[in-house]
């Protein structure tokens, strides 16, 4: 189940309270009602030495199911990793004369040959397992989304959520780093969502349901059941 990425009613920090969009958290996924859907099943990375002395090589593998919720057949033409530096790592980088790199940078899956194009009859879903690499990254520097600590619902109904910001900044490394994953759906249409990446043995499954959901069907389940 997820634990970062997840809809955001109602988040306290400790810089205050922080209430639904117009928060920081409005750059995250929020799901809402769409024909084509994209989720993750799991996420995670492995970092490696590059053939350049200083950098990471940087894997990234994604199990990603796509559901089409209309009554056409779509198809999946082609797809898209995006990744980036967070704002200030990224500014001491060039403070501190790395070579050349650009602050968002995007990557085809490597097996992109094999996986699309691909089509997804009406109301099914498709599982497909991709494989995307950048070999040249600062992996201390790559941009990372805090996890929220669930604390339950607030009147029984809104998610209240724990982000502790210095915790959050004394341990960066141990965030997971963010790709953005954009689809080209019937070579016109784009769809996208956040995955964090964890490292390889340290997550578990996401899929559809978050944590809130969870909490919400044992709490349906305990009083009217």
């Amino acid at each position: 189940m997820s634990t970062g990425l997840e809809p955001i009613n109602t988040a306290i920090s400790l810089g205050g309270l922080i209430t639904g969009s117009s928060s920081l958290f409005i750059l995250w996924w929020k799901r809402r009602k769409r024909t084509f859907l994209i989720y993750d099943i799991c996420g995670y990375y492995e970092a490696s030495n590059s053939d350049t002395q200083g950098f990471t090589k940087f894997t990234a593998t994604l199990d990603v199911a796509f559901f089409n919720d209309s009554d056409e057949t779509v198809s999946v033409t082609d797809i898209l990793g995006t990744m980036k530096y967070d704002k200030e790592q990224f500014k001491r980088l060039k403070m501190m004369s790395v070579k050349e790199i650009p602050e968002v940078f995007s990557a085809n899956p490597t097996n992109l040959e094999e996986v699309v194009p691909f089509n997804v009859l009406p109301h099914e879903s498709v599982k497909k397992r991709l494989t995307i690499e950048f070999p040249e990254v600062v992996f201390d520097a790559l941009h990372r989304n805090p996890t929220l600590k669930f604390l339950g619902f607030l009147e029984n109904k809104t998610p209240l959520y724990f982000q502790d910001e210095k915790k959050y900044k004394e341990k960066w490394i141990d965030n997971p780093p963010t790709m953005l994953l954009t689809v080209h759906v019937n070579a016109k249409t784009e769809f996208r969502r956040y995955i964090q990446l964890f490292k390889r043995g340290g997550r578990a499954a996401s899929g559809t349901f978050f944590e809130v959901d969870a909490r919400r069907i044992e709490n349906d389940f305990r009083d009217n059941f």
